[in-house]
């Protein structure tokens, strides 16, 4: 028999040692948002700032496995212990219409170079300068 105090107590569910933990799982992203952790190193904080990011503030987000993951916060700024040197990951998002422009001039600049190297190897048989001795 289980006393009160046990039924009214509202644990989280014991996670084993040998189980996976997803501590970088953030649930509940404002809709049509991205995201991504940042960790705050060499200014890369700043320029994704500039490029249109904005810091994730903590209102009702779950990052991780509850109790488990180490979540600080500065402010309300969602962010945790990111290394053993003391950096720290700040979660940050962007409008997925930006996102996505961002994703489809990187995917353009690939398919050229793949292109160009295609094209190059149609010319040639290898690819660049380098002749490895075929004919």
């Amino acid at each position: 028999m289980t006393s009160k105090i046990e039924k009214n107590l509202d644990r989280p569910k014991r996670v084993p040692m040998h189980e996976a933990r997803q501590v970088l799982n953030v649930d509940d992203l404002p809709d049509g948002k991205v995201g991504r952790w940042v960790i705050d190193s060499k200014n890369r904080c700043q320029v994704f700032e500039k490029a249109g990011w904005e810091y994730v503030t903590e209102r009702g987000l779950t990052v991780g496995s509850p109790k488990v993951d180490g979540t600080k916060a500065a402010g309300n700024t969602v962010c945790k212990a990111g290394n053993s040197d003391g950096q720290m990951l700040y979660l940050m998002c962007i409008d997925q219409k930006f996102y996505n422009e961002d994703q489809l001039t990187k995917q353009n600049k690939v398919d050229k170079v793949e292109k160009e190297l295609y094209e190059s190897t149609q010319k040639t048989g290898h690819y660049g300068s380098l002749d490895l001795g075929r004919t």
